[in-house]
């Protein structure tokens, strides 16, 4: 069973008017294309700062192999 919630959020009207005709164009409802667009921006920022991390790990030995490199 999944949990969900309801979120009310304002939209500016020239966008509600792309999600509706986008909706309608692909047979799913602007809710259904919300929810998917939000998943891919989490999935997006999820990947966007668990790279970030690594990156900041990894920067002392990145250090060392530019200094050894040059």
């Amino acid at each position: 069973m999944t949990h969900s919630k309801t979120l009310s959020e304002f939209l500016p009207a020239g966008l509600l008017s792309r999600l509706e005709a986008l909706a309608a164009r692909t047979g799913r409802t602007p809710e259904e294309c919300l929810v998917q667009a939000v998943g891919e921006f989490c999935d997006t920022w999820e990947d966007y700062h668990r790279m970030l991390d690594v990156l900041v790990l990894n920067e002392d030995e990145r250090r060392t192999l530019r200094v050894v490199n040059e």
